[in-house]
């Protein structure tokens, strides 16, 4: 069962309406820490894709490929929180609308353990 993060509005579920949305964030409970989900978009550039988690400011990283790309955002996705984390920050999440993402963008859930 997942929760909403603290500062994030739960709507509809991530496979919803065409309604506007906005980016979620979930922190699921597993053994010795937490676990994330989160969206990433993925754009293609003139070389390999770009990558940013557009609810965490900040998250950005690249890669040659789709699939390096996805596993860059990921481990930046895990560090930011980890930073936080360490810090004993609060997670600085925003409410985007996902009708203002890239033209011909991609979007993928990711999960990080923290």
């Amino acid at each position: 069962m997942s929760q909403t993060i603290k500062g994030i509005d739960k709507a509809n579920d991530r496979f919803g309406t065409n309604e506007l949305q906005y980016v979620r964030a979930y922190k699921l409970e597993t053994f010795g820490g937490a676990t994330f989900e989160c969206r990433a978009i993925l754009c293609r550039e003139t070389v390999g894709y770009s990558a940013f988690v557009s609810d965490l400011p900040g998250v950005v990283s690249e890669g040659d490929t789709l699939e390096d790309a996805v596993n860059n955002i990921r481990d930046a996705f895990r560090e930011t929180l980890l930073s936080y984390r360490d810090e004993g920050r609060e997670i600085p999440w925003v409410k985007v609308d996902m009708a203002q993402r890239p033209e011909g963008s991609m979007e993928r859930w990711i999960i990080v353990n923290v």
